[in-house]
């Protein structure tokens, strides 16, 4: 066979590592359970040259996201509610301060100031209790609503009020708190209306009408006097006690609303109706407030 014999030719002719090279495809040949070569797997439908390259596990950033990684992104606070910002919002106008008892600046929260226009100590019972477009109001103007309510108490308990005061005063009370009609009003230069003087809130008079009113408790203060009223003709409930209107009187002229800490000491409850003729108010430098009768 001519083939061996070529085979054997060469061999013979083959240097020692040509030998080895021989030796090994003729084992491949003969001896083919020794192999241990397998072939190259080959996708069935190649797209385009097969790549050389590596595959990586993760795609290198873009220049975009490695920008955005320089800049971590700020963190916004929830989005509040408009009542709970309500709630915890306060303002101080330090220009009221000066007219507030002293021993009492530590004690004050904010202050709520109301529109000018004569009815501001009815607009801070309308905004302490809450009755602006309450139920209880309906589309009544509140102003008005008030008023005529207390108006109506003083009616109602005249002798128990006329133990305070003189006839003569009671009615000047009732004329001052009663609604105002549109042609009472007096009309500035800028067009805008105001209620004469006459038909402002009296203080501390009043105090003792909201509260039997509209039985809550008021907290009345200014420099000058400071007390309290709670109403005589219902029973003390713990519903009435957390109903309270907290009135400050600054300027001379002007009421505003007050919010005070839970542990705001209290000005001095008024027993006695009549006291209005007879008492007068002492404020101590030591901060207590304390009550005088003459």
């Amino acid at each position: 066979m001519d083939v061996f014999t070529d085979v054997q030719k060469k061999w013979e002719k083959a240097s020692e590592s040509g030998k080895q090279v021989t030796e090994a495809s003729l084992k491949e040949i003969i001896y083919p359970h020794t192999i241990t070569k397998s072939e190259p797997t080959v996708n069935e439908t190649p797209k385009g040259r097969p790549t050389t390259k590596k595959k990586e596990a993760t795609r290198l950033p873009s220049l975009h996201e490695r920008i955005a990684m320089l800049y971590p992104p700020v963190k916004v606070a929830p989005k509040v509610r408009e009542k709970e910002v309500h709630q915890h919002h306060y303002f101080l106008n330090h220009h009221y301060l000066k007219d507030m008892p002293d021993h009492f600046l530590p004690f004050i929260l904010s202050t709520e100031d109301v529109a000018k226009d004569g009815n501001c100590g009815f607009h801070v019972v309308v905004e302490a209790l809450g009755l602006k477009g309450s139920l209880e109001v309906g589309e009544l103007d509140p102003i008005s609503y008030v008023r005529d309510k207390m108006v109506t108490n003083l009616l109602k308990n005249q002798n128990m009020y006329k133990k305070m005061m003189t006839d003569e005063e009671f009615v000047e009370l009732v004329n001052c708190i009663r609604p105002i009609s549109k042609d009472e009003y007096l009309v500035l230069p800028g067009g805008k209306h105001i209620v004469p003087s006459d038909r402002w809130i009296l203080m501390p008079k009043c105090g003792f009408v909201i509260a039997e009113t509209f039985s809550c408790a008021v907290y009345y203060i200014n420099r000058d006097m400071s007390y309290t009223f709670v109403p005589t003709l219902v029973k003390m409930r713990k519903g009435i006690k957390n109903r309270k209107v907290v009135m400050g009187f600054v300027e001379g002229n002007h009421f505003i609303g007050l919010r005070l800490k839970e542990n705001c000491p209290l000005p001095p409850k008024t027993d006695n109706l009549w006291f209005l003729k007879h008492v007068k108010s002492d404020i101590p430098p030591s901060g207590t407030v304390k009550l005088r009768i003459e």
